[in-house]
């Protein structure tokens, strides 16, 4: 096994003297079906190097480990291995400082074939100039709506919504049982952005990809234009959302205590991306038995993709033990342990799909043959993230269309001055 290591060093071009045996990783993977997944990857790592030890101090979301992330980093403190979305965050982190605060990882790559076996959208999530920068472990879809079909087919619905119109009668019939139509876990904001999103396609295509673009006309003070229509249709579909969910009690709520309550079946939908897949299967559900998924109401033409990945800090105190660590999750065989737990799709095509779900057999028929347009965690500025999850959160509150529309055109300028791709 040290020989393994030892041509991963070769190959990246990293030296070790430290002969530390621990590496620390960094990551927002902490619900139920996230940690097992997690815990099963380091697990096999461990029999392929039993020598290494790994230590995560994980985060309990993305935008608290992302901020605490960026101030290791600037401080040459950083994990041996982390977690990124890949895209524009990504970017951010190679052009924090020059030299790079990362170390290229050309040769993985290439050892490891990612360019035959890798989707190209989201190979080009893990680069910046040219370069590999991370190693992205799976492919997520994060327009879906997960649902209950006992208590759908209970209420005699006979399939789920895949329009607004059908949602909203599928919603009225259900409170006529008193059922909420939809579960939402706001106790972090990015959920309520999850939502907007997809609303955001819904709206048009082509013209989410303008708006993450930092092209939009509206928004990016054309003269002349006094509205933007169809950013108002996604509020109003926002809204009808909310008007139909447990908006009352979903900041008491993370996203998988929602999807639990979903998996209990009241209320009996949710909106959120395909990891919750995991979350369903830890909760005792069944494929296609007892919970589907199909693509939120409105957006079945589009897959809004991302990926998570892993990085090589250039400072990282065990070098050796990370790429080690990095090529463990680059593998085959790591990915298909971590995709039946975690849920969503590996980036490895080659990740044994025969032992595929129903619905990742779905999700993979879907991404190959739906339009694809990235989430705008990996197109957009974290900084317009969090204020605009801000203003949404408010807008669950007081229903004010213009002051969310003020606070997407009051930050678009950083969507103008630093997009993706």
């Amino acid at each position: 096994m040290r020989c393994r290591i030892a041509l991963l060093l070769l190959l990246a071009g990293c030296v070790s003297d430290s002969g530390a045996s621990t590496v620390q990783i960094y990551s927002w993977w902490t619900t139920a079906s996230e940690a097992q997944a997690l815990g099963k990857v380091l697990e096999d790592f461990k029999q392929q190097d039993p020598n290494v030890t790994v230590t995560n101090p994980a985060a309990n979301n993305a935008p608290s480990a992302q901020e605490f992330l960026q101030g290791q980093v600037r401080e040459n403190d950083a994990p041996d291995t982390f977690q990124v979305n890949g895209g524009i965050e990504l970017e951010q982190y190679v052009q924090g400082a020059s030299p790079s605060p990362l170390t290229t990882l050309d040769s993985l790559a290439t050892q490891q074939n990612w360019e035959a076996v890798m989707p190209s959208v989201i190979l080009s999530a893990a680069k910046y100039g040219g370069h590999y920068y991370a190693v992205p472990v799976d492919v997520a879809r994060v327009n879906a709506l997960f649902y209950n079909k006992v208590a759908l087919a209970n209420a005699g619905i006979a399939s789920p919504p895949t329009s607004m119109a059908e949602f909203v009668d599928d919603a009225q019939a259900l409170a006529a049982k008193h059922l909420t139509a939809l579960a939402i876990g706001d106790a972090a904001p990015w959920a309520l952005e999850v939502i907007f999103k997809s609303c955001l396609v819904a709206a048009g295509h082509d013209y989410y990809t303008q708006f993450i673009s930092g092209a939009n006309p509206y928004f990016a003070g054309m003269a002349g234009l006094q509205s933007d229509p169809i950013f108002d249709q996604a509020i109003a579909c926002f809204a009808t959302f909310l008007a139909y969910s447990n908006k009352s009690e979903m900041r008491n709520l993370t996203w998988d205590a929602a999807v639990s309550e979903v998996n209990a079946g009241n209320p009996v939908m949710t909106i959120m991306g395909d990891w919750a897949h995991g979350e369903f299967l830890r909760d005792l559900g069944e494929v296609d038995v007892t919970f589907g998924e199909v693509a939120a109401p409105g957006t079945s033409d589009t897959f809004i993709y991302t990926t998570d990945a892993f990085v090589l800090p250039a400072g990282a105190k065990n070098p050796e033990g990370a790429l080690a660590l990095l090529a463990e999750w680059g593998s085959a065989r790591a990915q298909g342990i971590f995709y039946q737990t975690k849920g969503s799709l590996p980036s490895r095509s080659d990740a044994d799909p025969a032992k595929y779900d129903a619905l990742q057999q779905w999700t993979l028929a879907e991404f190959q043959s739906k339009s694809l347009v990235p989430d705008w965690a990996l197109a957009l500025p974290q900084a317009f993230a969090t204020n605009f999850d801000a203003a949404l959160d408010r807008f669950a509150d007081d229903g004010n269309a213009e002051n969310l529309v003020l606070a997407a055109k009051n930050n678009y300028d950083l969507i103008v001055d630093s997009h993706w791709p």
